[in-house]
């Protein structure tokens, strides 16, 4: 929804439908192969130690989507108490509660993030296609992400379409630059981790892989670079591909 300009010259009604029309586009399907068995135990694995939190939201309130699970909070912190109230009355006067289009809800159409910091775990649908991963994209692939062990610390490339299918995401080491650039990679660019709010950091770690979800309970979330874990890691890559 826009905050600037005229609001007498927003079609809400054209906005609404286009939103709907939006939320109900499928997510783009894996474009390559995908190996059914290692799907299937992978699904198992997510089952266990994903769906707490990233389970459909259909019901649940803001609060009860959002975890701190040890990630990079600078932009968990920017919207004060203030500011939430100040963007309420932007939007408002935009969008009265009269038309239909404006039903936000007990928590209105700005939530005040103070009591409950953190980063909202949405579906994971056609989750292939959005590396880099956190919030901040300050992860590169999946297997990074499952594994905090091989995190890059330094900073990678962003903007391949070239993907990297073992690891679920798109190219990014930064040795690789001229090869992809003379395939056509031509919008890539650095993402420096040292910059502020990029630490690659969080969602389970080396010394606690392990995190309370939705449901309360402690689940499993990162794994070790050995022989026993890969089995696991890759099975699961496989499932979160298919999504």
């Amino acid at each position: 929804m826009a905050v600037v300009g005229d609001p007498a010259k927003i079609d809400l009604s054209a906005n609404a439908k286009i939103q709907d029309f939006l939320g109900k586009l499928p997510p783009e399907p894996y474009p390559f192969s995908i190996d059914q068995a290692a799907r299937r135990r992978g699904e198992a694995t997510y089952r266990a130690s994903c769906a707490g939190c990233h389970a459909a939201p259909a019901g649940r309130k803001r609060n009860d989507l959002v975890f701190d699970v040890g990630t990079d909070p600078l932009r968990a912190q920017a919207i004060a108490t203030l500011s939430a109230g100040l963007l309420t009355k932007i939007v408002m006067s935009i969008c009265p509660q009269t038309q239909a289009e404006c039903a936000f809800g007990a928590e209105g159409p700005i939530v005040d993030p103070s009591a409950h910091r953190g980063y909202v775990a949405g579906p994971l649908n056609g989750v292939w296609a959005v590396a880099p991963y956190l919030h901040s994209g300050s992860v590169p692939t999946l297997r990074q992400l499952l594994v905090p062990s091989l995190r890059t610390t330094t900073p990678f490339l962003r903007g391949s379409t070239s993907y990297n299918q073992s690891d679920g995401g798109w190219e990014w080491e930064p040795s690789k630059e001229a090869d992809l650039r003379a395939r056509g990679d031509t919008a890539i660019a650095l993402h420096d981790l040292r910059e502020a709010g990029f630490r690659p950091v969080g969602h389970g770690s080396v010394v606690n892989p392990t995190l309370v979800d939705g449901r309360g309970n402690s689940v499993r979330v990162a794994w070790s670079n050995n022989a026993e874990d890969k089995h696991i890691v890759d099975d699961l890559i496989a499932y979160l591909l298919s999504l």
